[in-house]
């Protein structure tokens, strides 16, 4: 009887998987194809003949921006190569990698094929751009079970909604988030939130057990109020409490930085780590020019952001990526 009982304990054997989850805002990745739904105009070569589109934007930045854009095949597997860059020098396992703003299914088996996550999902999105969100998962430890996209009252990007499965079968939620810009007010937000707690409520009624990451740029700054995070916080905890990593994002305007993406997850996970990456190759120095209050301030260690006027040392993303190492107990059948 001994002898039985500890054969099922060798069969069926607990064990701590390390996991790491990280997100990562790939500022504006779009292919160089005109897209049928959506409006690409600024990301399409000066030959293009839907380039002429860029007279119907309003802003003369944006649209000066549009008209001078060259953005060709070239420059988009040189973007693509300088993410990749960034991603295979992170010295550790990714198991769950969020891309944020991406344009299409293309752009993102094209991440997979480069990289050892070979699972992915994308939003198909109501942003009117065309931005959408994805998640890259390893396969050997999470099994794809189903995934939704959820809409807000108004065109911006979907919310993503991923169940997976453990290797012994036990329920993984991650939500990829890509929440309503600055520009727009917190209310917006707010209703980003609130579907997002609802869709955990619903989630948690039916299988209080499963795990969650919830992930992404949430673009919400700490002095909102009433707060986004407030809501979500009643299911979920924020990786970055306690963290002295600082900003993810640097706003030149207000020379700030703010921690625009975030990694939350449920308290059936073990946080171990949270950091935001910023390897010294991704970093630069901006100084600020204007009159004003903050004339003359230098700040270095920013994110490079991408330049598309450069063919050698282009850059890589305007946002580092958030990096978060979380224990996971499974239960292996080891036979």
């Amino acid at each position: 009887m001994g002898k039985i009982l500890i054969l099922l304990v060798w069969i069926f054997s607990p064990m701590v998987w390390g996991l790491g989850v990280m997100s990562y805002n790939v500022e504006n990745f779009f292919d160089a194809a005109k897209s049928e739904k959506a409006d690409d105009s600024t990301y399409l070569p000066l030959k293009s003949p839907y380039k002429k589109e860029c007279k119907k934007i309003r802003k003369s930045y944006y649209r000066k921006y549009c008209e001078k854009l060259d953005w060709t095949q070239e420059k988009v597997d040189l973007k693509l190569k300088q993410h990749l860059k960034v991603l295979s020098s992170f010295p550790k396992k990714l198991h769950l990698l969020s891309l944020i703003e991406i344009e299409n299914e293309t752009l993102v088996k094209a991440f997979a094929k480069n990289l050892p996550l070979k699972g992915y999902v994308i939003t198909t999105g109501s942003d009117k751009r065309g931005i959408n969100t994805a998640l890259l998962f390893d396969k050997d430890l999470f099994k794809f079970v189903d995934h939704k996209e959820w809409s807000l009252s108004f065109k911006t990007r979907n919310l993503l909604e991923v169940h997976l499965e453990t290797k012994d079968k036990k329920p993984f939620v991650v939500f990829v988030n890509h929440w309503p810009s600055q520009r727009s007010k917190t209310p917006k937000r707010l209703e980003a939130a609130n579907l997002l707690k609802k869709r955990m409520k619903e989630i948690l009624k039916k299988k209080p057990q499963t795990m969650i990451v919830s992930l992404g740029d949430f673009n919400t700054l700490d002095n909102e109020f009433p707060h986004p995070f407030d809501g979500i916080k009643e299911d979920l905890k924020d990786s970055s409490v306690g963290s002295k990593e600082g900003g993810s994002y640097f706003y030149k305007p207000a020379m700030s930085w703010n921690l625009l993406d975030r990694i939350f997850y449920s308290s059936n996970l073990l946080l171990k780590k949270f950091e935001v990456y910023r390897p010294a190759f991704t970093q630069t120095v901006t100084e600020y020019t204007k009159k004003g209050p903050f004339w003359g301030s230098r700040i270095t260690g920013i994110p490079k952001g991408f330049d598309h006027k450069k063919k050698s040392k282009p850059g890589y993303s305007d946002h580092f990526p958030v990096y978060a190492d979380f224990d996971l107990k499974v239960t292996v059948n080891d036979k």
